[in-house]
């Protein structure tokens, strides 16, 4: 996708969601951009090398949020 808003929430299994999740890792560490797909949809964003993250804990759970911002805004 080039600078299209794109917005997806996923509900994923336990293992699932692990699998992803090294998927992100896998990119983030190995890749200029990180490459994600699924069934219905593909999204690629470039990423500056610093990425923040946001930790969130509530009575509902834990919230994690990680931003990779385009390293040319």
């Amino acid at each position: 996708m080039s600078n299209e808003d794109f917005h997806k929430e996923l509900r994923l299994k336990k293992k699932d969601a692990a699998d992803f999740l090294r998927e992100l890792a896998d990119s983030i560490e190995d890749e200029e951009q990180v490459n994600l797909k699924g069934d219905d949809w593909q999204v690629y964003q470039p990423y500056e090398d610093i990425v923040p993250f946001r930790l969130v804990k509530d009575d509902e759970g834990l919230e994690v949020d990680l931003k990779l911002i385009n390293p040319e805004e």
